[in-house]
């Protein structure tokens, strides 16, 4: 069964294969992308737990 990130994953291995500066940044763009949308997530600093505690 595949999901969604095995199809993600193929498509940033042949966009890598064409130009792997290309593939370097889309990937850098998802990682920034899903950091900004965890941040929005956690404004009230509840929405997602903590991994450690401080």
């Amino acid at each position: 069964m595949n999901t969604p990130f095995d199809y993600l994953g193929d498509l940033l291995e042949r966009l890598h294969k064409r130009s792997p500066i290309a593939g370097y940044l889309v990937g850098v763009l998802i990682a920034a992308g899903a950091t900004y949308v965890i941040a929005r997530l956690n404004q009230d600093g509840m929405s997602v737990p903590r991994v450690w505690s401080s």
